[in-house]
């Protein structure tokens, strides 16, 4: 039996005079094993990212005048959204095809954040148009 233990860990440590138990070293084991789990769960918490990005499209299905909304399913809950008409811009002078949407932030209700993904409406009365028919937009959907 030891007749010592460390300080840190408490593992078993023997002198020349103790008696020798395998169940000892087993418990050693155990203790270094339980140990080091924790550390490595730790250190790949703390490198775990703290925001991802998902890249990704739709293709508009309402006339622009219509109010016809569509669900983007992303499986997970954006923290915000960035998208725009293929063509490169966001808006035309007098129309908004695209912006940056967030919780406290949804394009006068034109793009909702859910818990899955987001939903995309024409608000004509704003001259917001995220969803028009043939139009095909990119996102950065960040969570």
């Amino acid at each position: 039996m030891s007749t010592n233990k460390t300080p840190n860990y408490q593992l078993h440590s023997w002198t020349s005079t103790d008696h020798f138990r395998f169940h000892e070293v087993n418990e050693n084991f155990t203790l270094l094993d339980a140990a080091l789990k924790r550390e490595a769960d730790t250190l790949a918490a703390a490198l775990e990212p703290r925001l991802r990005v998902c890249v990704g499209s739709y293709t508009g299905s309402s006339a622009s005048n219509h109010t016809l909304s569509q669900r983007i399913a992303l499986g997970f809950r954006p923290k915000a959204l960035l998208f725009g008409f293929d063509r490169g811009f966001l808006d035309d002078v007098s129309n908004c095809y695209g912006g940056l949407a967030t919780p406290a932030r949804d394009l006068y209700g034109a793009v909702i954040l859910d818990d899955a993904g987001f939903t995309v409406v024409n608000v004509s009365d704003h001259r917001v148009y995220p969803n028009v028919k043939g139009f095909v937009y990119s996102f950065l959907a960040f969570y």
